[in-house]
């Protein structure tokens, strides 16, 4: 980074202070000479700076840029003003940037300026006469005493010479700045704030020895910190000490290395050495003790570290500083650190920075990249490791690859950031390892209270102690609202080493939260014993499942299912669990065979499960180790059964059961019970008698058929909550006196009217409504109660919002910040609330100014109950929405500023029309309708009309690239036939469509013709033909054109042979021999160009060879010109080929001159190595002295099983790739090669679900493969290596490999049913004889090239194009993210099903030449692009449209019966090309002509189309474009 961002800023060495009279021309003058003469950089002030009595800036901007100061302290020092601010200035910037002072006291004793007398009092009480101004003598005075302290050079006339004086000085000063600074980063980037607080904290002004810890999470910047502060400071010590990587160094070398490392660096002797720990400490100790040093320990990860280096602070001398870097704050609190400074993550300024400076090596950064950069800044959290690895990996990279990057990211994490956070992870005990597992894998932002709960249970152990131990090691936090949560890319390496357990089969894994991983080892019944935990929050589809996916689970303790939907109740759960929390549990009962003696919590709220089942469980004493039941919401329940059975209940809530009528009596004799929750169950009339001991908490709320409260049958010591809101009860039994230490009394909307006099004094608070005026004067009269009761009509309260309240509406919502405020105490928090509900909050008084300043911060603001909402109140506040509009407005005045300029900037006259060439208008505005407008690049469009055309539709640009210019041309058309051309083409599409203009040499002279690529003829003009000399002839089919001329139709009936080129090619005969005829040599000879075509096998043939050199020697002599065409052969292969074979020889044969015997297998053998230097001088080597069948033994060999030397010195590049970048390297290798680059990335991005652009980038950067002319290809010997691997996989079983490509294979995998879960790709099969099952055991299978019809979930690409044997599209709702589907030319096709016009994501739907198609269903396909129906002969009318389809600009009927669009065709709002040929259409709907996007309108062969009679669309349709019309 450069300096702009983080810098020292040192443009001195030294600043001198001195006072001028007394030392300028004197000693100060000699230590300036003797500092500059060494090559110091010094500051002087000259004598005009000092006329003035204040700091100038440039004087200040001098000390700040000085790295020591030296203040010369002489006898009237003290007498300038000027001289005492000076030094305040030197002594601030000591303390806050670390400069060293070094102060010199000549001819002045050091305490006379510390305690301020004799010249320094005289002069310090007459600047007290002059200014009185106490507060600057003030400071003078502390700085006097202050840089007296400092460590300095005292100077007495005879005491040494002033020489050597000065000598010391200028060595000292020379030693400070010849230190070697350590290098901090490459972009140093946000660090000032870090270093400021960091450099408070050691307090470097003052004396004694101080210890500072700096954590945080690895990657976080904890070292850069640390060395960007030694730098800073370290000027001001007598003895340095950095040691990197302690934890590294201890385990390598041992914590004696440690210690003879800070014994050498500070006091600066080599070659110690030392016994043991225990021997040195003592000598540490001893050298030390009297020593100023700078001491920086970083990456400490164990006490005995601290203990052997820094044992006590009195190891070192007064004023020595020490710095702890670590990931762990535990270890600095054990070795008594109370000076810590916590290392956040970049704000995102500086995170954008940073990567910034990384992947561009600039902070400006083209625009286009901005998003992309914001997502990459958002994916790292502002970690500065991931910037830095993720924005150099991306250098120079598109933009496409940087999205491709990111996804695999997302998905699996970069191995470089994840080894450095590991660090942390690897220092775990086993359990503490367990718990952070648990929470980076299923419970990142739930409640700590919740996350404890689910863990202790889960491991059978309270885990407050691992997530302690957590927490000190910056791996997991506890935010504001008590909530468990940790940095993303620390979530990101848990999940990643449990992936790990088992990367392609979820079912291995130890834990399960990836919704599809878990519905595909339930749909699929894929588990496995090791499967522990299954966290399943949101599903947005059904699971269809048979209900045994859990059977093989028999280690499962933890199953917690929130939000999903599934077909059946399971028929099977594993009797291992402890935790069991279901929401919406799908059946009325738990499986017969399931015994849940170790299920510790059971949550099913609002599911289908009944009283009887609960009973009957109940009754088989099945829960006795149950502490939770929780059945709210579940209507089903009518009767709470005996709970006799489950004696260890400590929470039991049923609340919400509206169908509730009786709970037994043994409920109120649960001596464990803690929380009893009976709200919301509207049907309850009674309670039994309670006697419960342990209850804390008991609701009773919103009961509205409960008229009496249960009677207390005994002291109830533990009860502190009680709340009956929303019940009849009229009166409280005298037996509540029982509730000895009842805190919290809730009555709102109830019938109380009398508190019984024996209530207790004890309540903290009492809730009721204020229009209770009786409730109110019993309150009153009783006297000096302690009560603190509140109002909740009144709406100058803010009362308590509950987790109940929460509950009671978002039940799953774990992350609400819940306060409790009163009046307009709501401001000061109103920023960390999260949500806000209107049944709980009276939002409606809530000042505007509070929610101007603090509202942007409440993420949703839901306002419930609307008689409360004031109209519009908040509508201001929404920060994003303003954002937006104002975005738009300034999008809206930048395009309307740039159109304005481009036409003020062109003159009308400039302006060129290239529909007509005429001027003063541009195309659209051409009167000229029947005139093709072919916009392009050539010579006649000007810079100015397409400019204005771009600025004038935001569309056009879109059409351009597909149209070109061209002009009018005189006189009748000729043919001119190309030698060499396309075929014309036999399909209906008219041959008018890919026009373009071009100019050519004909004899000599350069032609202008129009060029249709669909025909093997061009146009020219009559004048051509007569300029030229031509002989013309009848052409066999005249035809007429309409589009080339304004006045007549132009009629082409003749055309024209150009004399082609005389090519000579050599037949069979001239081949037979082995030497060159003399014929062959004249036809060379008398050639003018020679064009030698390179193949795969061109230098097998000595004939070839020969006549190659017979080619290059008549070029050599007679000028010819030599075109070599290489024909897939890589140049570089032809033009190493002499030093191929030469390389060869040598290692083959020892000489360079082969036996021509041998010249078959060498070539074959360059074949083979394809130029590749290790594999000719292996093979060559292991081909000495072997007879040719040995030669060819071998190679047959290799070419099967390939050379294992070769093979490991390539597969190094190999296993330096990341897993993802492995397996799109095999599927290359193995089944991809010579393919086009966006077949493979559309075949691979669906196969793996990412994009594998920047894959196939870090593929091309290793050599391993390469893109020629938009294909795939690689070196023969890498592809082999990639089939290899793979074929190791199973040598001997090939339906147990992961890739299948050789077609010998795959016929036996699929005849024999030797399969296994892997999948396959071929490009050729003869016939396979099969039974059909082969796919059944392939459950992995995802990408495979035959017709084999499979169908998926999230299948995006049906293509049924030509299958004679479709008679009918069926349904296709199973298939909802469908993209692409094409049938065309399906003749047998009759039935379309009505769903397929329902698909939300289809974009292109194709069903051309479908010629028994009568009808298609309405469409209502919102995402449809492109929609072909034509030469259909049998389609009669346009599929209705019912709704508006914003997407579709493509659309195509030609060849159809159709005769009439139907009302519904305005729908396509954003139609931009129509094309209509060779149909029944006899008239266009009046909406057609007032559709703004369409540009392209084709009408060919429709006789009886007739154009409205009215005008509407006129200006519309001066921008259309009709070919061959009318």
């Amino acid at each position: 980074m450069s300096s702009v961002s983080f810098s020292y800023g040192w443009n001195y060495d030294v600043f001198l202070s001195f006072r001028g009279s007394d030392t300028r021309h004197g000693f100060t003058g000699h230590l300036y000479k003797a500092l500059c003469d060494r090559g110091i950089h010094t500051f002087i002030d000259d004598e005009e700076l000092q006329r003035g009595e204040e700091i100038t800036p440039s004087l200040l901007k001098a000390i700040q840029e000085s790295r020591i100061a030296i203040p010369v302290f002489s006898k009237n020092y003290a007498s300038s003003t000027f001289c005492l601010d000076e030094l305040v200035s030197i002594l601030a910037c000591f303390k806050e940037k670390g400069r060293l002072v070094l102060p010199v006291f000549y001819d002045v004793d050091p305490s006379h300026v510390r305690h301020q007398i004799g010249n320094y009092e005289e002069a310090l009480n007459s600047h007290k006469e002059r200014f009185n101004d106490q507060e600057k003598l003030q400071k003078w005075k502390i700085a006097l005493r202050q840089v007296a302290d400092l460590s300095g050079y005292h100077f007495k006339h005879g005491g040494e010479n002033e020489y050597e004086f000065i000598g010391k000085i200028v060595i000292e000063v020379s030693q400070k700045i010849n230190r070697t600074l350590l290098h901090v980063a490459d972009y140093p980037v946000g660090l000032e704030s870090p270093l400021l607080q960091v450099n408070s904290l050691l307090n470097i002004e003052s004396g004694g020895v101080h210890v500072v810890g700096i954590y945080g999470i690895g990657g976080v910047g904890k070292t850069t910190i640390a060395r960007a502060i030694y730098n800073l400071i370290a000027d001001q010590f007598e003895g340095l000490c950095f040691l990197d990587n302690v934890r590294e160094t201890s385990i390598k070398h041992g914590l004696v290395h440690l210690q003879e490392a800070i014994l050498s660096k500070s006091i600066g002797e080599d070659g110690i050495k030392l016994g043991s720990v225990n021997e040195g400490i003592p000598i540490i100790k001893h050298r030390l003790h009297l020593k100023k040093v700078l001491l920086v320990l970083d990456d400490v990860d164990k006490l005995d570290q601290l203990q052997a280096t820094v044992g006590g602070t009195d190891w070192f001398g007064s004023g020595s500083r020490i710095i702890i870097t670590t990931r762990d704050r535990h270890l600095l609190k054990s070795h008594g650190v109370e000076k810590t400074y916590e290392v956040d993550m970049l704000n995102k300024k500086d995170a954008f920075k940073l990567l910034s400076w990384s992947a561009f090596k600039t902070d400006k950064v083209d625009s286009c990249y901005q998003n992309i950069l914001n997502r990459v800044v958002t994916f790292t959290s502002g970690l500065p490791l991931a910037l830095e690895v993720i924005g150099s990996n991306l250098f120079g990279k598109r933009i496409e690859e940087w999205e491709s990057a990111l996804d695999r990211y997302e998905r699996i994490p970069n191995k470089k950031i994840q080894d450095i956070l590991r660090v942390s992870f690897d220092s775990l005990e086993e359990d503490e390892q367990d718990i952070f597992l648990d929470i980076a894998c299923c419970f990142k932002g739930y409640a700590l209270t919740y996350v404890k709960e689910i863990l202790s249970n889960h491991h059978g152990f309270r885990p407050e102690y691992g997530i302690g131990v957590l927490i000190d090691k910056s791996l997991v936090k506890i935010d504001a609202c008590g909530c468990v949560t940790l940095h993303d890319l620390i979530e990101d390496m848990g999940k990643e080493i449990v992936r790990k357990e088992s990367p392609e089969e979820p079912g291995k894994r130890s834990r399960l939260w990836c919704p599809e991983d878990i519905v595909e080892v339930l749909e699929e019944n894929k588990g496995t014993k090791r499967i522990q935990i299954i966290n399943l929050d949101y599903l947005k589809y059904e699971v269809e499942w048979n209900g045994m996916g859990f059977k093989e689970m028999t280690n499962l303790k933890t199953l917690i299912i929130r939000d999903a939907i599934f077909t059946n109740g399971p028929k099977h759960l594993p009797n291992s669990l402890r935790v069991l929390e279901w929401w919406r549990y799908p059946s009325s009962s738990l499986p017969f065979e399931f015994h849940p003696k170790k299920l510790v919590i059971l949550r099913l709220p609002y599911s289908c499960f009944c009283s009887r089942s609960l009973d009957l469980f109940m009754s088989k004493k099945m829960f006795v180790n149950t502490r939770v039941l929780n059945f709210n919401g579940c209507h089903y329940i009518t009767e709470i059964p005996d709970v006799c059975g489950v004696p260890n209940l400590q929470e039991l809530s049923f609340r919400y059961c509206e169908n509730l009528i009786k709970i037994h009596e043994s409920v109120g004799f649960l001596d464990k019970l803690k929380t009893l929750d009976a709200d919301g169950c509207s049907k309850l009339r009674s309670f039994p008698p309670i006697k419960l001991t342990s209850l804390q908490e008991l609701c009773l709320t919103c009961c509205p058929s409960l008229e009496s409260f249960p009677k207390i049958l005994g002291k109830m010591d533990s009860l502190t909550y009680l709340c009956i809101r929303g019940t009849p009860i009229k009166e409280l039994p005298v037996s509540i006196q029982n509730l000895t230490q009842l805190g919290f009394l809730e009555l709102m909307s109830c019938g109380i009217v009398q508190l019984p006099k024996e209530l207790g004094l004890s309540f903290q608070r009492v809730i009721f409504e204020s229009d209770c005026q009786m409730l109110k004067e019993i309150l009153s009269d009783i006297p000096c109660h302690p009560w603190n009761h509140e109002s909740l009509g009144d709406c100058s309260y803010l009362v308590e919002i509950t987790n109940d309240c929460i509950e009671r509406f978002h039940p799953q919502d774990h992350s609400v910040s819940f306060i409790r405020r009163q009046g307009n105490l709501l401001a000061n928090k109103l920023s960390s609330l999260a949500f806000v509900y209107h049944d709980m909050l009276w939002v409606k008084d809530i000042p505007h100014q509070v929610m101007e300043e603090h509202a942007p911060r409440v993420q949703p603001l839901e306002l419930w109950q609307g008689d409360y909402k004031r109209e519009g109140q908040f509508s201001k506040y929404d920060s994003s929405k303003n954002f937006v509009k104002g975005q738009e407005k300034e999008k809206e005045k930048e395009k309307e500023k740039a159109k304005n300029a481009i036409i003020s900037s062109s003159k009308s006259s400039d302006i060129k029309c290239f529909k007509c060439l005429g001027r003063g208008h541009i195309a659209s505005q051409c009167p000229n309708k029947k005139i093709m407008i072919l916009r392009g690049q050539d010579i006649y469009s000007s810079y100015d009309e397409s400019s204005s055309i771009t600025t004038s539709d935001s569309d056009s640009s879109d059409e351009d690239h597909q149209i070109e210019n061209t002009y009018p041309y005189d006189g009748q058309l000729l043919m001119i036939r190309r030698l060499l051309g396309s075929q014309p083409s036999e399909s209906h599409v008219s041959q008018r469509e890919n026009i373009f203009h071009t100019r050519c040499n004909i004899l000599d002279k350069a032609c202008s013709l129009i060029v249709d690529s669909g025909l093997c003829c061009n146009c020219c003009s009559t004048r051509l033909v007569e300029k030229l000399n031509l002989t013309s002839i009848p052409h066999p089919k005249p035809y007429q054109l309409h589009w080339l001329n304004e006045d007549r139709d132009i009629i082409v009936d003749k055309q024209v042979k150009v004399k082609g080129i005389h090519t000579f090619i050599d037949d069979e005969e001239l081949q037979s021999g082995e030497e060159i005829t003399p014929s062959l040599m004249k036809a060379i000879q008398e050639s003018r160009i020679a064009i030698p075509v390179f193949s795969k096998n061109y230098a097998c043939s000595p004939f070839c060879l020969d006549e190659l050199v017979h080619i290059l020697a008549c070029a050599k002599e007679k000028g010819q010109l030599v075109l070599p065409v290489f024909y897939d052969v890589e140049p570089s292969h032809v033009r190493d080929s002499a030093e191929t074979l030469e390389l060869l020889s040598w290692s083959a044969f020892g000489i360079d001159k082969v036996d021509p015997c041998f010249m078959t297998i060498l070539n074959r053998v360059v074949t083979y190595a394809a130029g590749l230097p290790l594999a000719l001088e292996v093979i060559g080597s292991n081909l000495f002295r072997r007879s040719i069948e040995e030669c060819e033994s071998d190679l047959d060999q290799y070419e099967r099983i390939p050379h294992k030397k070769i093979q490991d010195i390539l597969k190094v590049s190999f296993d330096s790739l990341e897993e993802d970048e492995q397996k799109i390297f095999l599927d290359i290798a193995c089944c991809f090669k010579g393919y086009a680059l966006t077949y493979v990335k559309e075949i691979l991005s669906s196969h793996h679900g990412f994009c594998p652009q920047y894959c196939i980038g870090v593929l091309i950067d290793k050599s391993l493969i390469k893109i020629d002319a938009d294909h795939v290809t690689l070196h023969d010997l890498i592809e082999d290596m990639g089939k290899e691997i793979v074929r190791q996989e199973s040598p001997g079983e090939p339906g147990k490999r992961s890739r299948l490509w050789c077609p010998e294979d795959i016929a036996q995998v699929l005849e024999e049913n030797k399969n296994s879960n892997h999948n396959f790709g071929t490009t050729q099969f003869e016939v396979v004889k099969w039974d059909g099952m082969a796919f059944k055991e392939m459950g992995n299978l995802k990408s495979q090239n035959t017709y084999y019809q499979i169908i998926f979930v999230k299948m995006r690409v049906l293509n049924f194009n030509s299958c004679e044997y479709i008679t009918e599209i069926p349904d296709v709702g199973g298939v909802p993210n469908l993209q692409e589907l094409s049938f065309r030319y399906c003749k047998n096709l009759i039935k379309i099903h009505g769903l397929v016009g329902f698909l939300a994501n289809l974009k292109i739907l194709d069903a051309d030449g479908c010629s028994k198609l009568r009808s298609f269903p309405p469409i209502k396909l919102t995402s449809l692009e492109n929609l072909r129906l034509s030469y259909c002969p049998n389609l009669e009318n346009f599929p209705n449209i019912l709704g508006k389809m914003e997407n579709v600009t493509f659309l195509y009927i030609s060849g159809t019966p159709i005769k009439e669009l139907p009302f519904s065709f305005k729908n396509l709002t954003r139609l931009r090309r129509f094309k209509l040929e060779d149909c029944g259409i006899i008239q266009f709907p009046s909406s057609i002509f007032v559709m703004q996007k369409l540009r392209y309108l084709v009408v060919s062969k429709c006789e009886g189309l007739l154009l409205p009679k009215e005008n509407k669309g006129e200006e519309q349709m001066s921008s259309m474009v009709f070919k061959n019309t009318f």
